[in-house]
């Protein structure tokens, strides 16, 4: 997962440093990306159990905190107590679905939105929507041509999905910049 947001966050920043075009490369680090987020909000709202398996060392020691957070910021999955702790289980789901899955789909080509007037909103969820927000005044999306300055009623439109596919929030800079 973290190279998926690795590959996304220089995008993101040429995006927002002007560039108006994404290559297949990186409309496919986009859909990356666009997946993750969905897959991560459907899980924290399907909680996960942790794996338990068949047979592990009867003399097992618990980890301690510090080797737990070590672990973990180094990209390994551990058991702990005979089991996968809750939250490293749904990680792993996670990339067991997610890897496949990228695979097998088809390259959606994304395009980048730049509203002058109004901002965006960011719920917890577009749903099967295909828009990502990364700023303010920017979003991509697989619906709208390149680089199009949006108007008012456009990014309006935009917001009240957001509000409509959000299921616990949504999140702007300033929200009367929003309508």
């Amino acid at each position: 997962m973290k190279n998926i947001e690795r590959e996304f966050q220089p995008i993101a920043t040429a995006v927002l440093a002007g560039k108006n075009v994404l290559s297949d490369v990186e409309s496919q680090a986009v859909t990356n990306l666009w997946h993750l987020w969905k897959e991560r909000f459907t899980l924290k709202h399907a909680p996960q159990c942790a794996l338990q398996p068949q047979a592990l060392l009867p003399n097992e020691q618990p980890l301690t905190q510090e080797k737990r957070e070590h672990l973990e910021s180094n990209g390994y999955v551990f058991f702990d107590g005979g089991a996968m702790p809750g939250p490293q289980a749904a990680g792993f789901r996670v990339m067991m679905k997610l890897g496949p899955w990228l695979s097998r789909q088809a390259p959606m080509s994304w395009n980048i939105l730049r509203s002058e007037d109004l901002e965006f909103l960011v719920p917890d969820t577009f749903g099967e929507y295909r828009i990502v927000p990364i700023a303010p005044n920017c979003c991509l999306t697989t619906d709208v041509p390149s680089d199009s300055r949006l108007d008012r009623s456009k990014v309006r439109q935009i917001n009240e999905l957001a509000l409509a596919q959000s299921k616990e929030y949504v999140f702007a800079r300033e929200l009367r910049a929003c309508f």
